[in-house]
């Protein structure tokens, strides 16, 4: 039996409102649709698996089926299962090469698993999954749009590279720089920011790592965590304090992308920025890094600040020509997705 694997999936945390149930009519046919497609790709899996029990996820128990001319029309989900249990024994298969399923899992979280056949490419029982998270941005179709990361997330999930999880912040704020002319909101981040210097919140911060151990120990465990603007400080953050609360365990996660980055800090009474020290001793991230910055982003100094800071050795430079955001041009896609890739081996293999 070579079961289908799933060679990663990402977790992209979006600050969605929890009060966006209500899918407009759009919305709803697009979920339909991708039921339709779950559904056929559940047959090429079920076919490669020989799990002929997922047949009742694709048939009606008054189907009919004619799959060739030897067995003429076939009437009832008992005999379609039949015919392909007594035709495919002892046959191998690869229809779901190239299949992949999204499953959702509420009204701001999906799950999109790509599947290969290890054997097939000689990996074995290789897996991979990577935890994402984003910035302070939020509107309910954000997550289905993906806006222009979406490109780079197609681009890593076209070779079954990775597939996405979505999982929104719930504290509500003002919109990141730019968003405002692009999404209407509501805007919601992963907790109170910025933070000022005169302000002791550490509890909202508290919430959030929690927030992520919580995934990671339901959801993982995850290979990779990938953050973007507010959400690649969190995972910064996160992935330093993790280090020095348990510094005999092994980290969350194998490597980590920041996207327009920044060090944790907070605002003082002039609205400078004044850095954690705590997170800014050199080497604070050991784990293999790719940091993506814009020359033309307002926080390309706090991006290269953290950088800085990350195991010389093991982080890699990423630079484009655009500003506070994920690029979604052709080159600049490939140029991401190619460090991404490039980074996972790394963290794999060594």
């Amino acid at each position: 039996m070579h079961n289908p694997l799933a060679v990663c999936s990402f977790l992209l945390l979006l600050p969605l409102s929890p009060s966006n149930a209500q899918q407009p009519l759009n919305r709803s046919l697009d979920l339909a649709i991708v039921e339709i497609q779950n559904t056929l790709n559940t047959f090429s899996i079920a076919v490669d698996t020989h799990n002929f029990t997922l047949l009742s996820d694709v048939f009606t128990p008054d189907a009919t089926a004619n799959f060739d001319d030897s067995h003429g029309e076939l009437a009832g989900l008992v005999s379609i299962s039949a015919v392909l249990q007594t035709g495919l024994e002892g046959l191998r298969s690869w229809h779901a090469l190239s299949t992949q399923v999204v499953a959702f899992s509420g009204p701001r979280e999906a799950r999109t698993t790509s599947y290969l056949q290890g054997t097939f490419f000689g990996q074995g029982n290789l897996t991979g999954q990577i935890f994402t998270t984003y910035g302070r941005v939020g509107v309910e179709d954000y997550a289905e749009d993906a806006g222009s990361h979406g490109n780079l997330t197609r681009d890593l999930g076209k070779d079954h590279s990775a597939s996405f999880i979505y999982v929104g912040g719930e504290i509500s704020c003002d919109p990141g720089p730019g968003i405002e002319h692009i999404y209407e909101g509501p805007y919601y981040s992963y907790y109170n920011w910025p933070q000022r210097l005169e302000t002791d919140d550490q509890e909202s911060v508290q919430s959030a790592y929690d927030l992520l151990d919580d995934i990671i120990s339901t959801e993982g465990p995850f290979d990779g965590i990938l953050g973007f603007s507010h959400g690649a400080t969190l995972a910064f953050a996160f992935l330093v304090q993790h280090a020095r609360k348990h510094p005999y365990e092994p980290p969350p996660v194998r490597c980590a992308v920041f996207v327009c980055a920044m060090p944790p800090f907070r605002l003082g009474g002039n609205d400078e920025w004044i850095y954690d020290q705590a997170f800014l001793e050199p080497g604070a991230l050991a784990i293999p890094s790719v940091h993506v910055v814009g020359k033309s982003d307002f926080v390309l100094e706090h991006s290269l600040k953290l950088y800085a800071v990350c195991d010389a050795a093991r982080a890699r430079l990423v630079v484009h020509g655009k500003g506070h955001e994920i690029p979604g041009d052709k080159e600049n896609v490939a140029l991401m997705a190619l460090a991404v890739r490039e980074l996972a081996h790394r963290a794999m293999f060594g």
